[in-house]
């Protein structure tokens, strides 16, 4: 989420170590004046542009970008145990996100200049493991998969409009968990078992039906 260019180069935020660093701000981000280490009001937007003094005394300032556009963040490694106590880990649970301006300045001033990975990537592990609590192994791997993304994007949701971040949570994309190749054998079989079933269930319903219908036909004779 956080970027500052560096001859043309996107660098991780760090410090700048040089005087009259030059700043533009571009469209899909807003630029956060420090001055002596403290957050200035109000954002620079795109098109704005002028001179950092991080080192010259008495300015001391720096522009930070904050990407306000839809952005991706990624939690990988992410362990939770299923409500029959199966351990499964996802290898990578990313989520879409884009955060309103208005929210910038206060989640700054309250989680630091890092918040996005506070608020979002760090917050992946104990959704899942609440997720996962109520879920069997089964239903985590096949049986409610398709559902998981959706679930934790609501969740993500609902904790971001309690804690006021503006941030719009779009969708949720992971990776099917990863279990032994044991298991994985078994929820195939049970799956495709319960696919079976599924099938005699509704090729014996139909078949009620039709003997109810030809039933009626010859009692109307």
């Amino acid at each position: 989420m956080w970027s500052k260019v560096l001859m043309g180069m996107n660098m991780a935020m760090i410090a700048v170590e040089t005087s009259g660093m030059y700043y533009l701000v571009e469209n899909g981000f807003r630029g956060v004046h420090f001055k002596a280490g403290k957050v200035q009001e109000g954002l620079l937007r795109p098109g704005d542009s002028g001179f950092m003094f991080p080192n010259t005394w008495p300015w001391f300032s720096q522009v930070y970008y904050v990407e306000t556009k839809e952005n991706a963040d990624v939690a990988r490694h992410v362990t939770c145990v299923s409500s029959d106590g199966q351990g499964m880990v996802f290898d990578e649970i990313i989520t879409f996100n884009s955060q309103d301006e208005s929210g910038v300045i206060p989640c700054i001033l309250k989680w630091g200049l890092h918040y996005d990975k506070r608020l979002l990537t760090d917050r992946v592990p104990a959704h899942m493991r609440e997720i996962c609590s109520t879920k069997t192994a089964y239903d985590l791997m096949v049986g409610e998969f398709a559902s998981l993304n959706e679930l934790l994007q609501e969740r993500m949701q609902t904790e971001q409009d309690k804690l006021g971040t503006q941030f719009m949570m779009t969708h949720v994309q992971m990776t099917q968990p990863q279990v032994s190749k044991e298991q994985k054998a078994d929820y195939e079989a049970i799956s495709k078992e319960k696919t079976k079933q599924m099938l005699a269930k509704q090729q014996a319903e139909s078949s009620k039906l039709e003997n109810e219908r030809l039933q009626k036909e010859a009692e109307a004779e």
